[in-house]
């Protein structure tokens, strides 16, 4: 009993810890995987933003300087003016590595930077922006002058009669990209961009760069312009990625978190849980082994006390003093054993007396049955007579019986029925009333939805306006942009004494920007609000539509209660007609059903006297003969008790 203790105890402790633990591994796991879900894809979603904001600047600055008088009307003579223009306009672009100015034969013709001019009509970006004459964004490419890996942005440059003249590129090192990249790799999280081809431009990590991704189907997803997240890996090697695609570059962007960083809160919370659960067992066992044993004690006492008690032992004493349930049984058991004890002796004294009285009894009842043998046969035959005068009145009384049961079941089920059609009626009334109630509520439903309808198409026409008001923004930030590059162009013409005046315009030109893809930002909520507003008013037209149709359904079924009661009330009327029959002709037959009866009564009495009497007769008689046989067996249970009730030690 003791481990028995124990064991439940433990349970009862272990039991509430493991489900809460479980629940709360559960909950945790799930929050946490599910939060890191929403940090991976907001990573990307940055990145995103940065690289798409960084191309957009630097495919401004390329259509500003194209609209440059002296490379949109370029003559050689002019070289040593478009020389500085494309250096002064570097020196505002620290994040390229340089800007070309190339023919459409594919030679260069100026770079803000020092170094070789090369050939690049061998170039994909090239020929493409040739055959398309829009802008174009490469895939990685190595430098024919410095042999480091670039990525090209390249923007058409027509002449005053708006022909192909030349080309205008940017080459941005892969080490500025990456360090894009890094920026946003934080927390145990990795950044990175891959271009068209699934060949990694940029990776805070400098091993990573150039592998090729292509067959991941993280990439395939990305490249079909699918964003989303999904985990790979087994075991220690499980990463979850998120994806989303640029539709100005067409690169790929990407976050990826191991999963083992993930849910190492989770891994915390289940060793604390352990811990816990480990020391509320072994406290559990050590109050549960003191419980049991203070539990125990008593019990064993009161054991010992019954076996001797079994054993025939009267005389035994304990001391118990508790007053618990314990306490209760060891009072009960000290009760029981001085109840034994005197019994025990009482029968000592009973048995001999039992024994020579059960003797004279034997003689007794032999004498009794023979005299009761005789008086039996004579009550015999004048019962048989009385029998056969009985069955004639039964057979009467059973059929007059039925009839009138039959007659009474009609007038119950009648009644009945039209207590039934009664109950419909007043259900059908209620039916009715219910189905008014609710085609009042459904016209002030209908007249909600109005209501509602008028609000959300309103809302709909203010976030517009805001759409509208946030165009002008950029524009004007483009327009500011603008203005600030002429400015800088300016400055660098006037040499040392504009210095001051180039960095105000960058400043300038640095607020403009911010303001640009702050409203590329607001653009796109004000996007998502319209869309959902959309789908709302959807809905609260569909809404309005079952709202009429309900309408509709409640009429109808007006209608139909109406045709439901009329019925009921003609059946009603029919069935109480019904009633009124059968109870007529029950009354009728309840007057022969009694005069059958009292002729049968005064049958049964004297059947039932003749029968008593013979009844008790043979009684007496079966009784005489279990007396003589009782009496024997009672002398050998008296002499059998004698023998017990000296066991016992009193």
């Amino acid at each position: 009993m003791k481990k028995q203790l124990i064991m439940i105890m433990s349970l009862i402790a272990l039991i509430p810890l493991l489900v809460y633990g479980t629940f709360s591994m559960i909950s945790t796991s799930n929050k946490i995987e599910k939060d890191a879900y929403s940090m991976n894809e907001q990573n990307v979603n940055l990145v995103l933003q940065k690289t798409t904001a960084l191309i957009n600047s630097e495919i401004e600055m390329l259509q500003q300087l194209s609209e440059n008088p002296e490379i949109k009307e370029y003559i050689p003579a002019q070289l040593p003016q478009v020389k500085n223009l494309l250096s002064s306009v570097g020196k505002l672009h620290p994040e390229i590595q340089a800007i070309i100015f190339t023919a459409t034969d594919g030679q260069q013709i100026a770079k803000s930077s020092d170094g070789d001019l090369s050939n690049t009509s061998d170039r994909d970006y090239f020929k493409q922006l040739m055959a398309t004459q829009k802008q174009v964004i490469s895939d990685i490419l190595v430098s024919k002058t410095t042999g480091k890996k670039i990525v090209t942005v390249a923007y058409p440059v027509f002449d005053t009669t708006n022909t192909l003249s030349g080309m205008l590129q940017v080459t941005l090192p892969l080490d500025n990209m990456s360090a894009y990249a890094k920026e946003f790799s934080t927390n145990g999280q990795t950044a990175y961009i891959a271009d068209r081809t699934g060949t990694i431009l940029a990776h805070p990590d400098t091993n990573s760069l150039d592998k090729d991704i292509k067959d991941t189907p993280s990439f395939q997803s990305a490249s079909q312009g699918i964003a989303g997240t999904l985990s790979y890996g087994e075991k220690s090697d499980r990463v979850l990625v998120s994806y989303a695609k640029d539709p100005l570059t067409g690169w790929s962007i990407f976050s990826e978190k191991p999963y083992n960083l993930i849910m190492a809160d989770s891994t915390i919370l289940l060793r604390n849980s352990i811990i816990i659960l480990v020391i509320s067992l072994i406290l559990a066992i050590i109050a549960g082994y003191i419980f049991s044993t203070r539990l125990t004690k008593p019990i064993m006492q009161l054991v010992k006390v019954t076996e001797a008690v079994a054993n025939g032992d009267l005389t035994s004493t304990w001391d118990i003093k508790s007053k618990n349930e314990i306490g209760a049984l060891s009072n009960a058991l000290a009760t029981m054993t001085n109840s034994l004890r005197e019994m025990v002796s009482h029968l000592k004294d009973t048995s001999l007396h039992l024994a020579s009285s059960s003797e004279q009894l034997t003689a007794s009842a032999g004498e009794t049955s023979n005299a009761s043998q005789h008086i039996a046969l004579s009550i015999q035959e004048m019962a048989e007579g009385s029998d056969r005068q009985m069955e004639y009145v039964g057979h009467t009384s059973t059929t007059v019986n039925q009839m009138a049961d039959g007659i009474q079941g009609i007038a119950s089920s009648a009644q009945e029925v039209a207590s039934k059609a009664v109950m419909a009626s007043d259900k059908v009334n209620e039916g009715d009333t219910a189905l008014k109630a609710a085609d009042t509520e459904i016209n002030k439903l209908k007249f909600i939805f109005g209501e509602l309808s008028g609000s959300v198409h309103s809302l709909n026409n203010h976030s517009e306006t805001i759409g509208q008001i946030v165009n002008v923004i950029a524009q004007i930030a483009k327009q500011t942009n603008l203005l600030s590059l002429n400015a800088g162009i300016e400055a660098a013409r006037a040499g040392e004494h504009g210095k001051g005046f180039s960095v105000v315009a960058k400043e300038i030109r640095n607020l403009a920007d911010e303001a640009s893809s702050s409203a590329s930002q607001i653009s796109a909520l004000i996007d998502s609000i319209q869309s959902e507003i959309h789908t709302v008013v959807d809905r609260t037209e569909a809404g309005s539509q079952e709202v009429l149709q309900s309408i509709s359904a409640v009429h109808t079924a007006e209608q139909s209660f109406g045709l439901i009661r009329q019925y009921v009330q003609e059946v009603t009327f029919n069935i109480q007609s019904v009633s009124d029959a059968s109870s007529t002709l029950s009354k009728g037959t309840e007057q022969v059903i009694r005069s059958v009866h009292q002729m049968s009564d005064i049958t049964n009495t004297s059947v039932g006297e003749i029968e008593s009497v013979s009844a008790a007769t043979e009684q007496q008689l079966a009784t005489m003969e279990e007396i003589a046989a009782s009496s024997e067996v009672l002398s050998d249970v008296a002499q059998e008790l004698k023998r017990m009730v000296e066991k016992f030690q009193v």
